[in-house]
């Protein structure tokens, strides 16, 4: 994060005020929210798997009364097993060049996501692989980070994002080690 931080600032005046301060939370000093437990619990009983981090986050924007915190899922079309997705994005309104929960019949959704928005959920990665090169913010994007389990501090190449990122031809982001565990894992299934 303090490498993209820095990238971002030595662009010069008119990008660095456009960063807050970094402030550091310890999930574990997140109040804990009967209410938004229930409703994460609620939408992974209707809809199948839902990441943990999503029950915290909820949690927190909640804590800090914080609205359109930005989150970036790419949507169904890089989850195509996880139902809740494609339920997300038909639900999802625009607004501006993001998108956040609409209506909806689903009041757990709603409540649940309310306090997100979601700008790159139509964005397939190739899109915006193409568009940080476009938009001269490459170099930037390759320190991002998707590895649930890395190695060494290096991607893993098992995980789910990491098969994503492999699948969706930008598996140049991933080490050779991980390259070779994701072949194995994808090849010769135990």
């Amino acid at each position: 994060m303090m490498v993209i931080r820095k990238g971002i600032i030595d662009r010069g005046v008119a990008y660095e005020q456009l960063l807050k301060p970094v402030q550091v939370v310890i999930k574990d000093d997140i109040p804990q929210s009967k209410a938004i437990t229930e409703q994460y619990e609620n939408i992974v009983k209707k809809y199948g798997r839902l990441g943990r981090q999503y029950e915290w986050l909820a949690r927190y924007a909640s804590w800090k009364d914080l609205c359109e915190i930005e989150i970036g899922v790419e949507g169904a079309s890089s989850y195509p097993r996880r139902p809740v997705y494609a339920q997300l994005e038909k639900e999802l309104v625009s607004q501006g060049d993001s998108f956040i929960i609409g209506d909806t019949l689903d009041d757990d959704l709603f409540a649940f996501f309310r306090n997100f928005s979601f700008p790159i959920i139509n964005k397939p990665k190739f899109r915006l692989l193409q568009l940080a090169k476009d938009q001269g913010f490459y170099d930037l994007m390759l320190n991002t980070w998707f590895c649930h389990n890395p190695r060494n501090g290096k991607p893993c190449g098992k995980c789910l994002p990491c098969r994503q990122v492999m699948e969706e031809s930008m598996g140049f982001r991933i080490p050779y080690s991980g390259r070779v565990r994701h072949f194995f894992k994808k090849n010769f299934r135990v």
